[in-house]
């Protein structure tokens, strides 16, 4: 049950009986009138369009703006999505960012907490609206999964095999689930990596150490990737290579102007200089910018 496969317009006319067996109307797009050299050509089916149930559409749009104030049917529904899952399952609520992460912005580690909050007030007001996003989304993943345990067992105790009639509507309900289940996936990760960037924007960490951050895989209840450390780690020590080379060469060149006896020319010292984030880096792992331990 479910591993069969579906066709697209197979689950859409799946879908369009059991609206009509409910009440619903299932509206049709008839096919444009085709003039000119291709009048005779055999046209396009007409197209079905899935309807919308009235109720459904009011319960959403009640939530659109005032979330509390959509209908809710009994208190076991508020505590279904109040129910919370073990933090690997990633069904949990948003986790708070990794302090040394946190220390990474203007916070640094004096003032990170167990769950920190932007320094920038424009982007808290954008943190915070991220996470209630992923919450939401959460709560339906949540709600998802429940719905999948009541799917299945009222199949397995009422469903008759033989009628083949219901089964197939059973066998397209749990195809929707999946895509419902699929698209509820793609939101909590789009909620994660959308809080990666808010916080990763309030850094002095160059552009390519962000983008690789930022799309590092989302991992249950983190906010960043385990390994991001990982990444600054080597960030540093490509930094530190460079800066031995540039040194070395620059040795070099110092001395080939000495044995000539003359002085080489002025040379910016920028590539002495440290790039902001390597500070911001030292400082939030515990050291101070002068690489002496606190």
């Amino acid at each position: 049950m479910g591993d069969s496969e579906h066709s697209p317009m197979d689950v859409i006319s799946k879908v369009s009986s059991a609206a009509k067996m409910v009440g619903l109307n299932v509206p049709t797009e008839a096919p444009a009138p085709v003039d000119g050299i291709w009048a005779g050509i055999t046209q396009t089916q007409q197209s079905v369009t899935v309807p919308v149930a009235g109720d459904y559409l009011h319960m959403l749009r009640k939530a659109w703006n005032i979330p509390s104030g959509a209908p809710q049917f009994n208190a076991g529904c508020r505590r279904l999505t109040k129910n919370q899952y073990a933090p690997e399952t990633g069904m949990g609520d948003m986790p708070p960012v990794e302090r040394e992460m946190a220390a990474l912005t203007s916070l640094g580690p004096e003032r990170v907490t167990t769950n920190p909050r932007c320094p920038l007030k424009e982007c808290d007001k954008s943190d915070r609206l991220v996470s209630r996003t992923y919450n939401a989304a959460t709560r339906a993943a949540r709600s998802g999964n429940a719905l999948a345990c009541i799917l299945l067992a009222a199949l397995r105790r009422t469903a008759n095999p033989e009628d083949q009639d219901t089964m197939s509507l059973i066998d397209s309900a749990l195809v929707t689930h999946s895509q419902l289940t699929r698209d509820i996936g793609a939101a909590i990760s789009s909620a994660m990596i959308s809080r990666r960037q808010i916080w990763l924007a309030q850094t002095t960490l160059p552009e390519n150490i962000r983008k690789e951050l930022t799309n590092m895989p989302v991992v249950p209840a983190h906010v960043f990737h385990p390994d991001s450390q990982g990444v600054l780690d080597k960030a540093e020590q490509s930094r530190r290579t460079r800066e031995s080379v540039q040194r070395t060469f620059r040795g070099a060149a110092s001395t080939r102007y000495k044995l000539r006896g003359s002085q080489p020319p002025h040379q910016s010292s920028s590539w002495a200089r440290k790039e902001p984030w390597v500070n911001d880096r030292r400082r939030a792992t515990g050291f101070t910018a002068s690489g002496d331990s606190k």
